[in-house]
């Protein structure tokens, strides 16, 4: 139930992130965009590792997660 709600909370802020992106023609937000992302794809990954024990598509979602994490972190500098 915590991952389904940290999921949401993630897919709703990655939304408006995105869309105020594209509705003001700018690049400002898309750091924030990024890390809406991230933590949506994390506690998908997490959600999935914990139903199903060692599920490959967890694992690869958490992979996907760190990815964009440190895409991020790059945006950043």
């Amino acid at each position: 139930m915590f991952f389904k709600i940290l999921v949401t909370v993630f897919a709703i802020l990655t939304i408006i992130t995105a869309g105020y992106g594209l509705l003001n023609s700018t690049d400002k937000y898309t750091s924030y965009m990024l890390f809406f992302l991230g933590g949506t794809i994390l506690m998908m990954g997490l959600a999935e590792i914990k139903r199903a024990k060692k599920s490959f598509w967890g694992y690869m979602s958490s992979a996907v997660a760190v990815f964009i994490y440190i895409v991020w972190i790059q945006d950043l500098y």
